[in-house]
């Protein structure tokens, strides 16, 4: 209630604490519930190993405690809690095995880092019209492809029928380079595959196809020597990339640093390949009444790991969109801008309704509010539009960078 006037500090009588609290009813209710959120922590102490973490409940009704609360008298209530289920081993424990296959060797890790070294001289370097000969291992060729499935049957797989792109010879996923050497420009091979084990399409894994690629130009890399005076020029302590932290003095020094980078993150990666086998192998271990609380209980602890991940690797961008929201938040008002009543109205109609359709709950006022905000910004976008001064580079005849742009939007 805080201090009162003509009454020390913790000497205002019970009569004056109880009327500023409400009256008798409202002030019993606060005492009450403050009481049992202090004991239950101390009821559930005795339980902790065998219940399911914040699943415990006041099961005594609340009129029933209320009526019953006598600060003089001892207080009795009842505590419910989900019991942790027993562990019923399918497997002993003891027997379990996992196979882990390894990912790689210190001869690829030397290979990966010497992949990383060329292309730091390719971003120093520059192409040209490789005459007189068909394509090589590292070259850089203008194609059209196509690719069907092996049988004939059904449409070409979709976003690998591209024409005139840029297909860069060190970086082949479909292993395409082994039936494309020496072909020259001009001249179309075809050639059966099977889609790897891995490939990020899981419909298509293993799936059986034909590819059809022409080569229309040809192109070859002329690098710069990955040496001492290049390290230090691009990789050394006065370089850009120094602001990082991290610098090179010699081009022994930096082949080694990125051999030891790979062969740690190849580690990692198997130690946590070993780490998912166990797991995958103790579940199948264990028969368990999995309880609905332990479930939602593990949900919630993933959401908020992979929360915390996201906000650590996304903050600059968070922080920029929180930015420019306020500086749009307030053009919008300095500006006067204003949004019809009826278009807002009609977007959160329409919001709430494929809320309802997917049978999901949702605050209308807060509905509202977000969608005015994104209106608001919206309108303040079109604003900027038409009034900030923009100046525009010329195209450079960077063919590369054009034919990819043109990949990525077919």
């Amino acid at each position: 209630v805080g201090d009162l006037k003509g009454f020390r500090p913790g000497n205002v009588p019970l009569a004056m604490v109880v009327q500023r609290g409400g009256g008798q009813d409202n002030f019993k209710g606060a005492v009450l519930e403050e009481v049992l959120h202090s004991a239950l922590p101390a009821v559930m102490a005795a339980h902790a190993r065998d219940a399911v973490p914040q699943s415990e409940r006041i099961a005594t009704d609340a009129r029933e405690l209320r009526a019953a609360f006598d600060p003089a008298k001892p207080l009795e209530f009842c505590v419910e809690y989900v019991p942790l289920p027993p562990v019923r081993w399918l497997k002993p424990y003891k027997d379990i095995e996992v196979t882990v296959r390894e990912t790689g060797s210190l001869e690829t890790d030397a290979e990966a880092a010497e992949a990383l070294i060329r292309q730091y001289r390719k971003d120093k370097g520059r192409q040209r019209v490789a005459a007189g000969r068909g394509l090589q291992a590292g070259d850089v060729a203008i194609v059209s492809m196509r690719v069907d499935p092996a049988d004939g049957m059904g449409p070409p797989f979709p976003g690998l029928t591209r024409e005139k792109f840029a297909f860069d010879t060190d970086e082949d996923p479909l292993s395409m380079v082994p039936h494309m050497l020496g072909a020259a420009a001009g001249e179309e091979r075809v050639w059966e595959f099977g889609f790897p084990p891995d490939w990020h399409v899981e419909l298509w894994r293993g799936q059986r196809a034909k590819a059809t690629v022409k080569v229309l130009e040809l192109f070859e890399w002329d690098l710069p020597a990955f040496d001492d005076d290049f390290v230090r020029a691009h990789f050394g302590p006065g370089a850009p990339s120094a602001a990082n932290g991290v610098s090179f003095e010699s081009a022994d020094d930096m082949r080694k640093s990125l051999v030891a980078a790979t062969t740690l993150e190849r580690m990692k990666a198997a130690t946590q390949a070993c780490q998912d086998a166990i797991v995958e192998a103790l579940a199948a271990c264990v028969e368990l009444d999995v309880p609905e609380e332990m479930v939602r209980l593990a949900g919630e602890k993933e959401y908020e790991r992979r929360l915390m991940a996201m906000l650590q690797e996304r903050r600059p961008e968070l922080v920029e969109e929180i930015r420019f929201n306020a500086g749009a938040s307030a053009i919008f008002e300095e500006e006067k801008l204003s949004i019809p009543e009826d278009v807002v109205e009609q977007e959160a109609a329409s919001a709430a309704q494929q809320f309802e359709a997917d049978g999901m709950e949702y605050d209308e006022a807060v509905l509202r509010a977000d969608i005015l905000a994104r209106m608001e910004v919206m309108c303040v976008m079109d604003r900027l539009q038409q009034t900030v001064k923009v100046h525009t580079v010329p195209f450079e005849g960077d063919w590369k960078a054009a034919a990819k742009e043109t990949a990525g939007a077919a």
